[in-house]
């Protein structure tokens, strides 16, 4: 039978009870709606774990049936359904959807690119070293960022489209970029890269989100900047849940807290210093990654004591947000 039956919930349960009998692990990756004809009992009775990797909202394109289809898998079978997220975030949106998995762990990216074969890398020795760049990722930037540099009288090239990548974006003397998502790849990317990235505090950008609502309709959404009842819980929840904010970043990227801030650090800071930093984590990082997922599939053992699988028990905090 054709697998894209799948996607057409017309497979039948032999066909799916045949698949999770097979396989030790069956990996959902990034829609977890997929994951919604392996989430039956026939399929949970057998040997397959299933593994939800959660990277965009666990209810991204799903129907009004998935919360409670999904919550009454997990209650049944709570040690068959684990979920891998790569951002602090989807803890919070479970959270704030009612779902409370007993298995999950935080797994985040290594960062890797497939190498762009259709692109010309002669280009990149176009980059001039001390250039300033901004990558027109949404809408905030041509409606915001871009004219307040303007006003600065803040010199910067701007890049859009097919423009090469985070080995592009390594060739600029740093990359101003604003928060269009709780979090993206593209920041590990570029970190891996050794890209020098220069980003608004929690609070500048709180600032922003306040006063230029209709550009951060992304962050409306998600509940972080507009709910929250005091600006001091914002900032504590912008820090926690989200990846742009993350203590481990702190050497990592360049923070400024104005526009007068940004222009004077452009001055001050040694950016190539910065993206070695940068570059020096990940690799790092990428052992503790690959390592996280052996432990996963069961390749690498446990250490004994170390608690890998978490249960999902929603902080207070996350009430607060009103």
């Amino acid at each position: 039978m054709n697998p894209l039956c799948l996607f057409q919930d017309e497979c039948g349960i032999p066909f799916i009870q045949a698949i999770c009998a097979s396989y030790d692990f069956i990996v959902i990756g990034d829609i977890n709606f997929d994951a919604k004809p392996f989430l039956i009992p026939h399929c949970l009775k057998e040997k397959a774990q299933i593994i939800l990797q959660t990277t965009n909202r666990f209810d991204i394109f799903s129907d009004n049936e998935w919360i409670p289809f999904l919550n009454n898998s997990l209650n049944l079978y709570p040690k068959k359904i684990r979920f891998v997220v790569n951002n602090p975030f989807e803890i919070f949106w479970m959270c704030r959807r009612n779902i409370q998995p007993s298995n999950y762990v935080m797994i985040r990216p290594t960062g890797y690119t497939p190498e762009m074969f259709d692109f010309d890398m002669s280009q990149l020795e176009k980059v001039n070293k001390n250039s300033v760049g901004v990558v027109l990722k949404a809408n905030q930037y041509k409606n915001f960022l871009i004219p307040a540099l303007q006003n600065m009288n803040i010199k910067f090239e701007t890049l859009d489209g097919f423009y090469g990548g985070p080995r592009t974006l390594a060739k600029f003397k740093t990359i101003i970029t604003l928060p269009y998502q709780v979090s993206v790849m593209s920041l590990n990317e570029g970190l891996r890269q050794g890209v020098s990235f220069m980003i608004p505090s929690q609070q500048f950008f709180l600032q922003m989100c306040r006063q230029n609502s209709d550009a951060y309709e992304m962050w409306q959404n998600v509940e972080l900047c507009f709910e929250p009842k005091s600006d001091s819980l914002a900032v504590s929840l912008l820090t926690k849940w989200t990846e742009w904010w993350q203590p481990d970043l702190k050497e990592l990227v360049t923070y400024f807290d104005s526009w007068v801030d940004l222009r004077e650090k452009l001055e001050t800071t040694n950016f190539e210093d910065v993206g070695k930093r940068a570059k020096q984590y990940m690799d790092i990082e990428e052992t503790r990654i690959t390592n996280a997922w052996a432990q996963v599939f069961g390749i690498r053992k446990i250490p004994s004591g170390k608690k890998f699988w978490k249960t999902l028990e929603c902080q207070n905090e996350i009430s607060e947000v009103s």
